[in-house]
């Protein structure tokens, strides 16, 4: 998962394998990012994809993270290049499935 916003529920955004691409994404043609295991090789295993079409927003509590976190700082495996933040943003943007108060909500958290 990529969070992309902190709030009481923070904004997450799922990262799958080429082979679990969301049934969802697929049917609804959502845009899907390419990130390679070559530029984040410190923590995938493989070429995945964000999934840009589905946020998930009620999954975990940040109170809950920070205290995982807190427990295990190792959890953090890294952060997205700011390019890639800007073509997140762009995906997330053209999303038909995503409320547009979580597209600001997205947009202004990848951009600070």
């Amino acid at each position: 998962m990529i969070v992309v916003a902190v709030g009481n529920y923070p904004l997450l955004l799922k990262i799958n394998t080429s082979e679990q691409q969301s049934e969802i994404a697929r049917k609804m043609k959502e845009h899907l990012f390419k990130i390679k295991k070559s530029t984040y090789d410190l923590f995938l295993e493989h070429d995945s994809y964000v999934d840009c079409g589905t946020v998930w927003w009620t999954l975990l509590k940040t109170e809950e993270i920070v205290n995982q976190l807190k427990a295990d700082p190792s959890r953090i495996k890294g952060d997205v290049s700011a390019d890639h933040k800007n073509e997140i943003i762009r995906l997330v943007e053209k999303s038909k499935s995503i409320e547009p108060r979580h597209k600001r909500i997205i947009a202004e958290g990848l951009r600070e």
